[in-house]
């Protein structure tokens, strides 16, 4: 990862975007109000790793753990409410900035730096995940 630009005091770095598959710290943005949470605008962060194989975790008002010495990938997210959705309901829309954090040194009180990173921008329909629970 490269810094492209920085916002005041916090660092942006660019990240490779595939445009055909989202990809973790990815940002969608609700096109419909039919989520109940959801309102059209409304932007959230992806997360692939917490629903299971093929589902992805939207997750609203995002506070975004992604380690910025590595490139696999790895993206933690808390926050809420958390719709499980497919792929099929996001459309590639381009690119926007999301703030991240990581650790300064390590895990500990006070010890998170914020950065911003480049993300892919998908549109969410507002269709979550129907199958078995």
């Amino acid at each position: 990862m490269t810094i492209t630009q920085d916002l005041g005091t916090f660092p942006v770095y660019h990240n490779p975007i595939d445009k055909n598959n989202p990809t973790p710290g990815d940002v969608a943005v609700c096109l419909t109000d039919d989520y109940y949470a959801g309102e059209v605008g409304k932007r959230g962060v992806l997360e692939m790793h917490s629903y299971g194989e093929g589902l992805i975790m939207l997750t609203f008002g995002p506070s975004a753990f992604r380690p910025i010495d590595t490139d696999d990938g790895y993206v933690s997210v808390s926050g809420g409410p958390c719709p499980a959705i497919e792929r099929d309901s996001l459309i590639f829309l381009g690119t926007t900035t999301q703030r991240f954090w990581h650790w300064k040194d390590r895990p500990r009180a006070g010890g998170g730096v914020d950065y911003f990173m480049n993300v892919g921008l998908w549109g969410w329909n507002g269709e979550t995940y129907k199958g078995k629970a």
